[in-house]
């Protein structure tokens, strides 16, 4: 279905049917990433192969189907209903290199395995804010759609309290 090329280059596509494409791209990728992880495998899905920008950080209401244009994306410490998306599709690009290292029949070079320890710990340090874990303690004044939107980290914090 192509989602893996970016709207831009289908001239067919509207604004809106671009960025929703992009955000299904980044679902999709992140969960091949993810189940394939838990199975011990490599992806199905190779990053390389893709040239699909990741979707903007912008509430649903920025835009609609009538849209001839996307707003300028969001600050992504600013909680929209694509922050997570954006997370979760940063976190998957990263396992994915981490994987297919792991899964290498090859030995790996220092440099390599240094290289990958880099880009984790940078991409820990620009995780959004909204994203990062922290005890449900500190959540409690949150609103509803916030909590229900990150309850996957709220609730893997909990277990490691």
């Amino acid at each position: 279905m192509g989602y893996h090329r970016d709207p831009q280059h289908f001239k067919s596509l509207s604004p809106y049917q671009g960025e929703m494409r992009r955000r299904m791209w980044a679902m999709i990728y992140s969960l091949d990433i993810g189940f394939s992880t838990q199975m011990g495998l490599p992806g199905n899905i190779k990053h390389s192969l893709s040239d699909t920008m990741p979707p903007r950080n912008l509430q649903d209401r920025d835009f609609d189907a009538s849209s001839t244009e996307l707003p300028p994306a969001r600050p992504i410490d600013e909680l929209t209903s694509s922050t997570v998306i954006l997370a979760k599709l940063h976190l998957a690009s990263n396992m994915g290199v981490v994987s297919d290292m792991v899964c290498n029949p090859l030995p790996l070079s220092y440099e390599d395995l240094v290289a990958a320890n880099t880009r984790l710990d940078v991409m820990q340090a620009t995780m959004p804010d909204p994203c990062k874990f922290r005890p449900l303690s500190e959540s409690l004044l949150d609103p509803p759609p916030v909590v229900f939107q990150v309850s996957p980290v709220t609730i893997h914090s909990l277990s490691h309290e």
